[in-house]
Protein backbone atom coordinates (compact mmCIF):
# COMPACT_ATOMS: atom_id res chain seq x y z
CA UNK A 1 0.00 0.00 0.00
CA UNK A 2 0.99 3.54 -0.98
CA UNK A 3 1.00 6.45 1.47
CA UNK A 4 -1.19 9.68 -0.35
CA UNK A 5 0.53 12.21 -0.64
CA UNK A 6 -0.28 16.05 0.52
CA UNK A 7 -1.19 16.95 -2.71
CA UNK A 8 -3.30 13.87 -3.15
CA UNK A 9 -5.12 14.78 0.01
CA UNK A 10 -5.75 18.32 -1.23
CA UNK A 11 -7.31 16.84 -4.39
CA UNK A 12 -9.49 14.41 -2.34
CA UNK A 13 -11.11 17.15 -0.06
CA UNK A 14 -11.81 19.17 -2.99
CA UNK A 15 -13.42 16.15 -4.93
CA UNK A 16 -15.40 15.88 -1.67
CA UNK A 17 -16.40 19.34 -1.70
CA UNK A 18 -17.13 19.15 -4.82
CA UNK A 19 -19.44 16.14 -4.31
CA UNK A 20 -21.46 18.12 -1.15
CA UNK A 21 -21.94 20.87 -3.14
CA UNK A 22 -23.97 18.76 -5.91
CA UNK A 23 -26.01 17.36 -3.64
CA UNK A 24 -27.00 21.10 -3.33
CA UNK A 25 -28.41 21.76 -6.52
CA UNK A 26 -29.48 20.52 -9.79
CA UNK A 27 -29.01 21.69 -13.17
CA UNK A 28 -30.78 21.97 -15.98
CA UNK A 29 -29.76 19.48 -18.96
CA UNK A 30 -30.73 21.62 -21.46
CA UNK A 31 -28.80 24.99 -20.66
CA UNK A 32 -27.14 24.79 -17.92
CA UNK A 33 -29.14 26.89 -15.27
CA UNK A 34 -28.51 25.90 -11.34
CA UNK A 35 -31.27 25.58 -9.02
CA UNK A 36 -30.59 24.65 -5.53
CA UNK A 37 -32.43 22.35 -4.04
CA UNK A 38 -34.48 23.28 -1.19
CA UNK A 39 -38.08 23.15 -0.17
CA UNK A 40 -39.07 25.73 -3.28
CA UNK A 41 -37.19 23.79 -5.88
CA UNK A 42 -40.07 21.95 -7.28
CA UNK A 43 -41.44 25.10 -8.35
CA UNK A 44 -38.50 26.35 -9.25
CA UNK A 45 -37.95 23.38 -11.32
CA UNK A 46 -41.34 23.90 -12.96
CA UNK A 47 -40.61 27.84 -14.02
CA UNK A 48 -37.54 27.15 -15.10
CA UNK A 49 -38.75 24.68 -17.56
CA UNK A 50 -41.61 26.68 -19.08
CA UNK A 51 -38.80 29.49 -19.12
CA UNK A 52 -36.23 27.32 -20.88
CA UNK A 53 -35.92 27.91 -24.60
CA UNK A 54 -33.88 25.12 -25.20
CA UNK A 55 -36.24 23.00 -23.04
CA UNK A 56 -38.14 20.47 -25.27
CA UNK A 57 -41.58 20.92 -23.93
CA UNK A 58 -41.57 24.02 -26.11
CA UNK A 59 -41.51 21.76 -29.23
CA UNK A 60 -44.40 19.52 -27.63
CA UNK A 61 -46.33 23.33 -26.69
CA UNK A 62 -45.73 24.60 -30.31
CA UNK A 63 -47.42 21.14 -31.55
CA UNK A 64 -50.19 21.13 -29.54
CA UNK A 65 -51.37 24.81 -30.56
CA UNK A 66 -50.58 23.59 -33.53
CA UNK A 67 -53.15 20.80 -33.70
CA UNK A 68 -55.15 22.44 -31.70
CA UNK A 69 -55.62 25.43 -34.25
CA UNK A 70 -56.12 22.88 -37.10
CA UNK A 71 -58.86 21.07 -34.86
CA UNK A 72 -61.08 24.33 -34.44
CA UNK A 73 -60.83 24.98 -38.16
CA UNK A 74 -61.92 21.23 -38.76
CA UNK A 75 -64.71 22.11 -36.24
CA UNK A 76 -65.87 24.89 -38.47
CA UNK A 77 -66.26 22.95 -41.75
CA UNK A 78 -68.07 20.88 -39.82
CA UNK A 79 -70.34 22.99 -38.59
CA UNK A 80 -71.19 24.46 -41.92
CA UNK A 81 -71.45 20.98 -43.86
CA UNK A 82 -74.01 20.28 -41.01
CA UNK A 83 -76.11 23.96 -41.43
CA UNK A 84 -76.12 22.95 -45.09
CA UNK A 85 -76.82 19.46 -44.64
CA UNK A 86 -79.83 20.25 -42.08
CA UNK A 87 -80.66 23.00 -44.67
CA UNK A 88 -81.38 20.12 -46.97
CA UNK A 89 -82.41 17.72 -45.27
CA UNK A 90 -85.06 19.75 -42.76
CA UNK A 91 -85.12 19.06 -38.96
CA UNK A 92 -87.24 15.73 -39.48
CA UNK A 93 -86.85 12.57 -40.31
CA UNK A 94 -84.68 12.57 -42.83
CA UNK A 95 -81.99 14.71 -40.91
CA UNK A 96 -82.21 11.89 -37.89
CA UNK A 97 -81.28 9.20 -40.37
CA UNK A 98 -78.13 11.41 -41.63
CA UNK A 99 -77.42 11.70 -38.02
CA UNK A 100 -77.78 8.08 -37.36
CA UNK A 101 -75.00 7.32 -40.49
CA UNK A 102 -72.88 10.03 -39.27
CA UNK A 103 -72.85 7.86 -35.48
CA UNK A 104 -72.52 3.97 -37.65
CA UNK A 105 -69.56 5.25 -39.46
CA UNK A 106 -67.93 6.93 -36.60
CA UNK A 107 -68.97 3.17 -34.45
CA UNK A 108 -67.31 1.22 -37.98
CA UNK A 109 -64.29 2.13 -37.33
Amino acid sequence: MTAITHDEMKELAEARREVELMKEHTWCAYCGHEIHIDDEAATKISEHIMACERHPIHIALADNAALRKRCEEAEKVIKAHVLQCRGWLGDGAEWEKYVDSLYALKEAK
